[in-house]
């Protein structure tokens, strides 16, 4: 797919999931994301982050745009999922896989957020999460 076949149809897509039909905003979400796991590109990773950013849409949308993230292992993501463990309106679901894909991700600047996460979290699967994504990140830079 070109660049500007992606910027097509991350705009359509992007329109209609703030469609005020549930249902068709949650197709184009469920597309969204098969589209930003199938092209991990920049530019999806860009829209993505554009997405989480953007209070106009949804916190659902914005909680899907976090997985999507996640998914990706994006290191441009690592702020973005960290600010998310520190957001009471994302979804705790959303959170813990936040917080795995820190561990994947495998980057030492992740770690301040999983260990305050651990220190402070109601969430046990949340910490549970979190102490092996610390794990993980610790043994990855070793």
């Amino acid at each position: 797919m070109s660049a500007e076949d992606l910027a097509r149809e991350l705009t359509t897509l992007a329109v209609a999931a703030r469609d005020p039909d549930a249902t068709i905003a949650a197709s184009a979400t469920a597309a969204l994301d098969a589209l930003f796991t199938a092209n991990p590109t920049r530019a999806a990773i860009d829209a993505l982050l554009k997405v989480v950013g953007d209070p106009a849409y949804a916190r659902s949308i914005r909680d899907d745009a976090l997985e999507s993230l996640g998914q990706l292992e994006a290191p441009e993501a690592i702020e973005v999922l960290c600010e998310a463990l520190d957001d009471d309106t994302v979804d705790a679901f959303v959170k813990r896989n936040c917080a795995a894909a820190l561990g994947y991700i495998g980057e030492a600047e992740a770690l301040p957020v999983l260990q305050q996460i651990v220190a402070t979290s109601g969430d046990r699967e949340l910490v549970e999460t979190a102490k092996q994504a610390i794990e993980e990140i610790e043994e990855n830079v070793g």
